[in-house]
């Protein structure tokens, strides 16, 4: 996907049927003896009220035991967006990431760099599975965790 066009996607759950993928334009790590910074550098705009953000940082038992998370996805009804953004080097791989679009039997896979963001509109199903020690995401919502909004599947 082309650098012009990474934003040119619309936040209607009626019409957006697909997970959309950004690359990173660039990654970035700090440590010094105060503290770590890890951080990407995008043309990002949140065109909704962020409701909810989610860091997730996988274990040693997760990538080699190949534990999944996800698995699931929001009714297009709750109108629930997840913007997915891959923390650390842009050379690196740090997951395998399948999806399904909604209205598609399809299983889509990629694997995820640093710096990848991942756009799933309501309907969409997401999975994932780290392959690095250091896999760590940040899960941004427009809506708040709620256990009864959740489309089960088996991506994996």
């Amino acid at each position: 996907m082309s650098g012009k066009n990474n934003l040119k996607y619309k936040l209607d759950a009626r019409l957006t049927t697909r997970v959309k993928m950004l690359p990173s334009k660039n990654t970035f790590e700090n440590i010094d003896e105060r503290r770590s910074i890890i951080g990407l550098v995008n043309n990002l705009k949140f065109p909704f009220p962020i409701r909810q953000i989610k860091i997730i940082n996988f274990s040693k038992e997760a990538v080699s035991k190949k534990l999944i998370v996800g698995n699931h996805g929001h009714p297009r009804n709750s109108g629930q967006w997840e913007i997915v953004l891959i923390f650390g080097d842009k050379k690196k791989k740090y997951f395998k990431f399948r999806y399904k679009n909604r209205n598609d039997k399809k299983i889509y896979e990629k694997t995820l760099f640093g710096g990848d963001v991942a756009i799933i509109p309501p309907g969409c199903i997401l999975a994932f599975m780290a392959i690095s020690e250091k896999a760590r995401l940040i899960e941004i919502s427009n809506k708040e965790y709620n256990p009864n909004n959740y489309l089960k599947d088996f991506l994996f």
